[in-house]
């Protein structure tokens, strides 16, 4: 009696997996043929805005390589000779227009000056007492007391001494300059190079090595090529306002310029032309 109750439980278990088994199997194959008949979906809808339609400017670009110049590079060399005293800008600062780069000795200058001045004083109270004796001799003359020859000699001597101070003051104003001269000053805004000279030699008048040069960084100038296609277009962008760059490695803004000039020749081997601000 116990077997068969066992025989019956594991009868209903069989029955009861199979059932289970075969539901299983059709719900699957009607999923499958349910979507083997249904239709593709078509495309998904677009959302679309509405504005106002408006004028207004919009970006250009175009990619070049270029480079990257000075507006201008000077290299400051002394204009009188004499031992270099003093040396009064650091390598790389950045210096004003007039600055006090290096003074030369001037105490050689000085004393041109100050002798030239003298030969000035001297030959101005030679031209006074010139003066003097003129307005003598013209009252004499009226009275017929000397002749017309002494007045020639008077009106001559005064001329000669004034043509002779007015070289004198030619002579002051170039020793002056000269004076001048030994204060060596920057004539550019600009950032100092390597120091060319050191203190304490004697350097001369334009000599070749100079004592810095000095390279203006701002404005700076950049210099590419662009397809001759495309001038007209460049032009008239430039001719709107201020353009803009920015360098390949770090994609961030430079700075804005403005055109300064185009070149007036195309290369013929690549049809580019120049293009500098």
């Amino acid at each position: 009696m116990k077997k068969t109750r066992w025989f019956l439980f594991l009868l209903v278990l069989v029955a009861a997996g199979a059932a289970v088994f075969w539901r299983a199997r059709a719900s699957g194959s009607g999923a499958g043929a349910g979507q083997a008949g249904a239709k593709p979906a078509g495309p998904q809808a677009v959302a679309v805005l509405v504005a106002q339609a408006e004028s207004r400017d919009v970006p250009v670009w175009l990619t070049g390589i270029g480079s990257v110049q000075a507006f201008n590079t000077v290299t400051v060399r002394p204009r009188v000779g004499g031992s270099l005293d003093q040396v009064n800008f650091t390598e790389g600062a950045t210096v004003r227009q007039g600055e006090v780069l290096a003074q030369i000795d001037p105490r050689p200058y000085r004393s041109v000056l100050a002798q030239a001045q003298a030969k000035k004083a001297q030959d101005e109270a030679q031209l006074t007492n010139a003066r003097l004796e003129l307005t003598r001799v013209q009252s004499l003359v009226k009275n017929n007391a000397v002749s017309q020859q002494v007045l020639d000699q008077s009106l001559a001597s005064v001329a000669q001494l004034t043509a002779m101070v007015q070289a004198d003051q030619a002579a002051v104003e170039s020793a002056q300059l000269d004076l001048d001269f030994t204060t060596v000053r920057a004539p550019i805004a600009g950032r100092t190079g390597v120091r060319l000279v050191d203190a304490g030699n004697v350097v001369t008048a334009n000599q070749g090595a100079g004592i810095v040069v000095v390279t203006q960084l701002k404005p700076i100038s950049l210099v590419f090529t662009l397809p001759q296609q495309n001038l007209p277009s460049s032009a008239v962008t430039c001719s709107l306002g201020p353009l803009r760059s920015w360098p390949r490695r770090w994609m961030m803004r430079v700075r804005c310029w403005t055109r300064a000039a185009w070149n007036s020749s195309t290369t013929r081997s690549t049809a580019t032309r120049a293009r500098s601000s």
